[in-house]
């Protein structure tokens, strides 16, 4: 008998502590109160759209710019014509070599300008 009083002594104190842990949690949820209120802005803090506007329009011209300048300057680094090697050497161009191209390149080449053309 002194077993089945222990245990339901045992028993008896931790429904008694649920209860207690149940109020107390009860009572911290109703302690909460607004001190004070929050305020809503004047104005909004972000996007600032022109900055924006401004910052895309510098960025997207610096690209354009920046894309120019990749496909030009291979053509301006490297001679084209005659003309180009009198200019350069100062010497005067004897022979000029016609360009020779294979079929596929002369696709490629064809292709190529069709891409450019539609692409401007």
């Amino acid at each position: 008998q002194s077993a089945k009083a222990v245990y339901d002594q045992t028993v008896a104190q931790q429904t008694k502590a649920e209860q207690v842990a149940d109020i107390a949690g009860r009572a911290q949820g109703e302690s909460i109160a607004v001190i004070d209120p929050a305020s809503l802005p004047e104005q909004p803090v972000a996007p600032k759209r022109p900055i924006l506007m401004l910052l895309g329009l510098f960025a997207g011209f610096a690209f354009g710019v920046l894309l120019a300048a990749g496909f030009e300057l291979p053509r301006l680094l490297t001679v084209q014509t005659a003309e180009d090697a009198e200019h350069y050497t100062g010497l005067p161009v004897l022979v000029t070599l016609p360009l020779l191209l294979t079929p596929r390149e002369e696709r490629n080449l064809k292709a190529r300008r069709y891409a450019l053309a539609v692409a401007a």
